[in-house]
């Protein structure tokens, strides 16, 4: 629970309240205090990024190299190994809008397949994307469209439980009360075009 909390604290410093110092000092902590958590590897990475931010290339590179000594199979490490990472890391949001772009059309032109196959390559290539919960909620909502009822399901479920924050989550919250099999049928209500609304931002 303190893990957790500590856990939290962190990320609120780094997404919302852009406090890096605090992050920085939160996330050494919480490494420090708790060696064993599984989401250590990904404070690694964020303290990657938080130490170039902080124009400490030596700590940066710390962080690489224990990201990838410790956890060499974590998808953090291996977007680390990439040689070409740095260079990719100054044009990865404009890269992320237009995957997004792309998969919003994908959504709307019925490609409900090529939805949920950007959303695992924004998975594996972004993990810590901004655009998550979107890309979520469209192949959840992909799902649906193609019968898999139950993942569609499932995959509400997860993006109530990691992304407590977003403004997807009272949507999905509200998807995920009701029968797949019936209201991806429906014609537009309100809370459907909520949600179109909610995923044509970027």
């Amino acid at each position: 629970q303190i893990a957790d909390a500590m856990y939290n604290m962190g990320d609120i410093f780094y997404t919302k309240i852009m406090d890096i110092p605090s992050a920085d000092k939160t996330y050494r902590e919480f490494q420090s205090r708790f060696p064993k958590d599984e989401r250590k590897a990904e404070t690694y990475y964020i303290e990657y990024r938080i130490n170039g931010t902080l124009n400490k290339p030596d700590e940066q590179a710390a962080f690489r190299d224990r990201l990838i000594r410790e956890y060499p199979t974590s998808r953090y490490a291996m977007m680390l190994a990439n040689p070409n990472y740095a260079a990719n890391l100054q044009k990865m949001q404009q890269v992320q809008n237009d995957m997004y772009r792309e998969t919003y059309d994908m959504y709307i032109d019925g490609n409900y397949n090529g939805v949920k196959q950007n959303y695992d390559k924004m998975l594996r290539d972004y993990p810590l994307s901004e655009h998550l919960p979107r890309f979520a909620l469209l192949s959840a909502l992909s799902s649906a469209k193609l019968g898999q009822y139950a993942a569609s399901e499932a995959e509400l479920d997860s993006i109530v439980a990691k992304y407590p924050e977003s403004d997807i989550t009272p949507i999905s919250l509200h998807l995920s009360s009701k029968d797949a099999n019936k209201w991806h049928k429906r014609a537009p209500t309100t809370s459907t075009v909520a949600v179109d609304k909610r995923l044509r931002q970027n």
